[in-house]
Order: C-alpha cells, then structure tokens, then sequence
C-alpha cells in the first residue's frame, strides 16, 4: 500500500498547478513589491518539484525558498521560523506568515513571534489553541481582501 500510494503522490505532483486566482494574487503582491519566501516541510527532492511545477519561481527567488530537509528544522518547530527570518533578514514581530495547517503553520509561527494567516480552505474547526491566527480565510478572494486592506492602511 505505501509504494502504491507513493507512487500516486509522485503522478499527481507531476499534475499539480498554480489557480489562477492565487496567479493574480502573486502577480498583485509583486507589483506592490511584497516579499514573498517559503518555507515548507518535506523532503528537498519533492517539495523542489512541487514548487518548479507549480511555477512559483515566477514570483519567488530561489534564495527564498526554504524546505526543512535543508534548513534541518521543520515546522511547527521555532527554529525553522527563526533560521528562515534570519536568512531573509526579517524580524520576526514585522513578518506574516500564511500557512494551510493550524500547528505548523500557525502555533509554529506565533510561537517564533510572527504574525500568522490561516488559510483554512479544507474549513477545519479551529483547534483549541492558546496560539491564535491573526486572521483566517477559506480562498483566495478572501485571502487577496485581507491583504489588500493590510497594506492599503
């Protein structure tokens, strides 16, 4: 069962693809000259194939793509917060962080002093948590709202 459904995993990481809503997000974050990174959990080989597929070099340095396989910290763990603001020269308190899973994304990054988006499209009830997003969207429109009221202030 697991060589089946590595196998599956790798056919339809070939297959993935950027919507075009979040094209016209980036596309917009740029033009507004935000600093885009990323900072993903898995194994370099994948989640390098997964992020020349979907293109994001379009928008995204390769300087600023961390995989935890890399950096030798993964989230939730503080540390992969940390060493990606230190790389990038951010500070934490001034650094927003989307992510799509509430523990390493979001506890992970508040707990590093970063301000966290929850990207929440499967719309998961929100765990029980002491470590609060500072905001949460279920797609993209709403994700492109939050962020054009952010920086329109």
């Amino acid at each position: 069962k697991a060589m089946c459904f590595q196998k599956s995993y790798r056919h339809y990481q070939d297959e993935i693809v950027i919507s075009d809503s979040m094209r016209a997000l980036l596309d917009w974050l740029e033009e507004k000259d935000v600093f885009l990174g990323i900072l993903t959990n898995g194994k370099t080989e994948h989640q390098r194939c997964k992020i020349k597929n979907l293109g994001l070099k379009q928008w995204i340095a390769e300087e600023y793509m961390l995989v935890s396989q890399e950096i030798g910290y993964s989230k939730p763990y503080v540390q992969a917060f940390l060493t990606a603001c230190q790389r990038w020269k951010l500070k934490p308190e001034d650094t927003w962080y989307i992510g799509d899973t509430y523990i390493n994304d979001v506890e992970g990054a508040k707990r590093a002093g970063l301000h966290a988006i929850y990207f929440n499209r499967r719309h998961h009830q929100l765990p029980d948590s002491k470590y609060l997003a500072d905001a949460v969207v279920g797609n993209e429109e709403e994700l492109y709202c939050l962020l054009k009221n952010m920086l329109e202030r």
